[in-house]
């Protein structure tokens, strides 16, 4: 059962793993079908081209931040950061006339019309942290309900199940972000021919990771070996509260037994003390009879 505490002037609700899990699912029943319909969906998506829905949104969501880019600077603009102070300015490099929509050469980076832009090392990575934060919001998300409307819901399982898609979301982000940051330094490659690197690398990496997932098993592999051990410790943990239990009632018996014949010693002692001591009193009393 979930118990309240207060932390910071914030009511923070505390369960066990499998009162939340028993909660959530009690939760999901309502929509359970309409839940199960949409995760099979996302399913038969990853086996047939090793790629999610939050793969594919994400992709999605880049390419109109690139149809922008390209919109406004074209693909072979030139861009680098800027910082004077505590603010941060893209300076525009290159014939003006090429992009018509950016009339000045220098724009806040906070600016509405630039932000789609991701210019440096320092901004790739930031923009790779932020996608796969986003990435595993939803993959958590997903895994919970996957879970929850399952006919054995397990805490082992989620956590295997969570750990999997974390991992081959950050390696994937952060292989692009990589590609990227090498373009960028290293080749000094166009702002827009970067970002599509970042996306396309990184995407392909994913894309990878599924496959291999998929052909070799590797996450139900994991999940099967870990339920196994969930299994063998509950076991475990089973027999040695029986052993436990066993041995308390034994040695409780031993002790009882031990006590019994204690108690009937002494009262085998002080019959014979009281028998002696009645038999002294009555030889006294007959011999001072006259």
């Amino acid at each position: 059962m979930a118990e309240a505490t207060t932390a910071d002037a914030h009511e923070v609700y505390i369960w066990s793993a499998d009162d939340l899990l028993e909660d959530l699912k009690k939760v999901g029943d309502a929509g359970k079908e309409g839940v199960k319909t949409l995760l099979e969906y996302n399913e038969k998506i990853k086996n047939s081209i090793d790629a999610d829905v939050v793969a594919l949104t994400q992709l999605m969501q880049a390419n109109v931040k690139i149809a922008r880019q390209i919109k406004l600077l074209g693909i072979t603009g030139r861009a680098y950061i800027k910082e004077v102070g505590k603010k941060k300015y893209i300076i525009f490099k290159g014939d003006a006339k090429l992009r018509p929509e950016l009339k000045g050469t220098r724009y806040l980076a906070e600016n509405a019309k630039v932000r789609c832009f991701v210019v440096g090392t320092k901004d790739i990575l930031e923009d790779a942290a932020k996608g796969t934060k986003v990435a595993i919001i939803a993959f958590v998300a997903i895994d919970i309900i996957k879970e929850v409307t399952s006919d054995h819901p397990s805490f082992v399982s989620l956590g295997v199940n969570v750990g999997s898609d974390v991992l081959q979301a950050v390696t994937a982000a952060y292989i692009g972000a990589a590609a990227g940051v090498f373009l960028t330094t290293v080749v000094g490659a166009p702002v827009v021919v970067t970002f599509i690197a970042v996306v396309g690398v990184g995407f392909a990496v994913g894309m990878i990771l599924t496959s291999l997932d998929n052909r070799y098993h590797l996450t139900e592999r994991c999940r099967a070996r870990m339920m196994g051990w969930e299994q063998e410790m509950e076991k475990e943990l089973a027999e040695a509260k029986a052993k436990i239990v066993t041995a308390g009632k034994q040695t409780y018996q031993a002790g009882k037994s031990y006590v019994k014949a204690e108690v009937i010693k002494i009262d085998k002692y002080y019959q014979n003390a009281a028998n002696m001591i009645g038999g002294s009193y009555a030889q006294s009393s007959w011999a001072f009879m006259p």
